[in-house]
């Protein structure tokens, strides 16, 4: 009998996850590849999924437009003990929440305790950010005890050894990808017409066009 293997799950929700999909997409995986790349890596839990079978078994490539949430990846993967502890300091109140969400830092570990701070406590846990850039979610009164578990973190960063994290834009992501390598692509929500609707992962709307545009270049 073969023992189940444990699956990596994201360290914090993102709106168009496909953790749902994670099982069926091992019918669709060619029996051997190279390098992993998934340019709109999100909450990564295809990656995460993967990398837990055991079939990502070289470099995998992970980017993303939002410098916020590629920021906090790489804290993981190579701070989690400091971010561990910024993130036990925290309360999850509303004064806490308002006070964080009006805070500005220079450095990357409190930059990325408040990102997963404030998308573990806000309403709905969502990221959005207005036309300016800033986080603009209401607090979620979510009776959240602990903020972080520290297995699941120090997981979570074990999983990211070996893997190289940017904002790289996937035009220019895509000329380094080589035959065999195998390529998630799975871009943000849009619709077809002048009203965009929502998914705002930073300052800028990810439009048809875009979507248009990153079909062809897969192609």
């Amino acid at each position: 009998m073969i023992k189940e293997i444990k699956t990596v799950k994201p360290f914090l929700r993102w709106a168009g996850g496909k953790t749902w999909f994670t099982k069926q997409i091992l019918n669709f995986l060619p029996p051997n590849f190279k390098n992993y790349y998934e340019p709109f890596v999100g909450g990564g839990s295809v990656f995460f999924f993967l990398k837990s079978q055991g079939l990502i078994k070289h470099k995998a490539y992970l980017s993303d437009s939002n410098a916020e949430l590629i920021n906090s990846y790489k804290v993981i993967k190579n701070n989690s003990e400091s971010l561990f502890k910024l993130l036990k300091a925290h309360k999850n109140s509303e004064e806490e929440y308002y006070r964080m969400r009006s805070s500005d830092f220079s450095d990357p570990i409190k930059q990325a305790a408040k990102f997963i701070f404030l998308i573990k406590t806000s309403f709905n846990g969502i990221y959005r950010v207005n036309k300016n850039g800033q986080y603009n979610v209401p607090y979620g009164k979510r009776n959240l005890k602990v903020l972080y578990d520290y297995d699941h973190l120090k997981t979570v960063s074990l999983a990211l050894k070996n893997t190289y994290l940017s904002t790289q834009d996937f035009k220019q992501r895509c000329k380094q990808i080589k035959e065999n390598d195998l390529v998630f692509i799975d871009p943000p929500y849009t619709v077809a017409h002048e009203n965009n609707g929502f998914i705002q992962y930073n300052q800028s709307i990810f439009s048809w066009d875009n979507q248009l545009q990153y079909s062809q270049i897969a192609a």
